[in-house]
């Protein structure tokens, strides 16, 4: 059954990511917390389902408080699928949203592009260095590698992060084989896999740091307000979307 079948392809991308970028994973991690330990903030970007995986880690119970998000309307399924993803190939269109977050030296950025070729998160990467915060990439290499880029430098996603992440899916992100078509996406379940695996290894060497972690927790369980305001009021005038 392709019900099945789905859940092996998952299984297997998921073992391929624990086998081959653990010591990325750990180096990000590392990264993470060194910037948190510091006082810097964390930053996710992501364009269309992408997206997706920066609302994953966002405001979250077990998540850190010092997140910041990156959201822009333009680059939103919701908000118009085919816009979006005609946004998405659009030079310069990064600058003038980065332009309205506070992204500062020693900050830490994360960028989720499975194919890795629009100009959208390449110049967010390209620009995220220019201001001086350490870029981590998490894209698909097998599928970057078999396109094009699509902007004017002729670079990648990849190319141009400080640490990158393959989350191993394939070309296409469509993982079951119905004869005459592909279909059934795997980069969301990788992405948030990675990105979950990254935020516990923050969280544990911070804790080896000697630093209390600035972890939210659920608002379902009592006391849960009084303990997340008390986290989030080091970072409410940093994290623009609270």
């Amino acid at each position: 059954m392709k019900c099945k079948e789905y859940m092996d392809k998952i299984w297997n991308i998921l073992s391929r990511i624990k086998e081959t970028q653990l010591e990325n994973i750990k180096k990000a991690s590392y990264l993470m917390a060194d910037a948190v330990s510091y006082g810097k903030m964390l930053h996710f970007f992501g364009c269309g389902h992408s997206l997706m995986l920066c609302e994953e880690v966002f405001y979250r119970a077990g998540g850190l408080g010092c997140i910041n998000p990156i959201f822009d309307t333009a680059l939103m399924v919701q908000h118009g699928a085919v816009k979006s993803s005609m946004v998405e190939k659009q030079e310069g269109y990064a600058r003038w949203v980065l332009d309205r977050y506070e992204l500062n030296e020693g900050d830490v950025i994360t960028i989720f592009s499975t194919s890795g070729r629009n100009p959208v998160p390449i110049d967010a990467a390209t620009i995220s260095k220019e201001l001086g915060l350490k870029v981590i990439g998490i894209t698909s290499l097998q599928y970057s590698k078999k396109t094009a880029s699509r902007h004017s430098s002729g670079k990648n996603l990849y190319q141009l992060c400080d640490i990158v992440i393959d989350n191993c899916v394939d070309f296409g992100d469509a993982l079951l084989d119905f004869g005459k078509f592909k279909a059934v996406p795997g980069s969301t379940v990788a992405g948030a896999f990675i990105i979950n695996s990254i935020i516990a290894g923050t969280i544990e060497k911070l804790i080896e740091k000697g630093i209390t972690p600035p972890v939210l927790i659920s608002g379902n369980i009592d006391g849960a307000e009084k303990h997340n305001e008390a986290v989030l009021k080091k970072y409410k005038n940093r994290v623009k979307h609270l």
